[in-house]
């Protein structure tokens, strides 16, 4: 199976929301196994699409070694409770920035089939989906240091 090659912090794609996929097909089905390979590899825990030159908005998550698959992942209500906590970045290697978090979340998605899911999410679950949908929506952490430059 092909190791996927991670884009790093400065590459423009990364720093522009992604598409929604409107194609459940083969290569999506494909991508999804290299991606979570790619995330083990790589001793992470979430990628997003964007992360491997995909402009699509779709993610992998691995939560206590369990793999979950997000398509078209939506945050659609956050708690008023939060948390700080240091948050590193397969894009940007080396580097780990306090975040400031939502403890709970809601989130919308859908599965490889197309079918749509709605879930609550807490604790480091819902950190993981908050900083991979920042980066489907062209965000990083690195934009929260003041005067990082690109």
């Amino acid at each position: 199976m092909e190791i996927l090659g991670i884009r790093l912090w400065k590459d423009p794609i990364l720093h522009r929301p992604t598409e929604l996929v409107t194609e459940f097909n083969e290569e999506l089905f494909k991508v999804m196994p290299q991606m979570l390979t790619c995330t083990r590899v790589n001793n992470g825990v979430g990628l997003s699409a964007n992360q491997i030159g995909l402009p699509q908005r779709f993610c992998v998550v691995l939560y206590q070694g369990q793999p979950s698959v997000f398509i078209n992942p939506v945050i659609t209500k956050k708690s008023k409770e939060k948390d700080k906590m240091s948050e590193g970045c397969l894009s940007a290697p080396r580097m780990h920035v306090i975040m400031k978090r939502a403890k709970q979340i809601t989130v919308r998605w859908q599965d490889l089939a197309g079918k749509e899911h709605i879930k609550d999410f807490s604790g480091m679950e819902a950190r993981i989906l908050q900083h991979e949908c920042d980066h489907l929506d062209g965000k990083m952490i690195i934009d929260s240091i003041t005067g990082a430059m690109r």
